[in-house]
């Protein structure tokens, strides 16, 4: 959201009602409540749709939402046959996320936090002996923020 923000997004979060402090204090401009209304009803015509519920049906749900041409990107899994084929039906661009590491791009991370441009939550820290323990917690689905592992200096 953060980086959609820093390049002139108009940023829609959907979230529970007790996220949606925390999503508009990130740069949010529009909050849906997940719980109590469907997103598709009152959200149409995006560009792009960044899926990061995990939940069957979600992403075919979610397509409704994008304009002709637009795009979707699932964080979770890659795309079904099933969504494939109503993302061309609807002339929607779905796929999966694919990170490649680039030193340049995490320079420029870097610097953006340096100048607090992002700014970063870390929910819970946890020591490098206890990474079984962080792989729980992410595992919950409903952190708020980042989990951190902590290495000691002499590793």
């Amino acid at each position: 959201m953060q980086f959609a923000k820093y390049y002139g997004a108009y940023v829609i979060a959907l979230a529970s009602a007790s996220k949606k402090d925390f999503v508009l204090n990130l740069g949010a401009d529009e909050f849906v409540d997940y719980k109590t209304q469907r997103f598709e009803d009152v959200v149409q015509n995006v560009d792009l749709v960044v899926e990061a519920v995990k939940a069957d049906g979600h992403i075919l749900r979610s397509m409704e939402v994008v304009k002709r041409g637009g795009n979707l990107i699932s964080l979770w899994s890659g795309v079904t046959p099933e969504e494939a084929t109503k993302a061309k039906r609807l002339g929607v661009n779905a796929f999966y996320n694919a990170i490649q590491y680039s030193g340049g791009d995490m320079k420029f991370v870097a610097r953006l936090l340096k100048k607090g441009k992002l700014i970063p939550h870390v929910s819970k820290v946890f020591p490098f002996e206890a990474i079984p323990e962080a792989h729980i917690e992410i595992g919950k689905v409903h952190t708020q923020g980042k989990i951190a592992i902590q290495v000691n200096e002499t590793l």
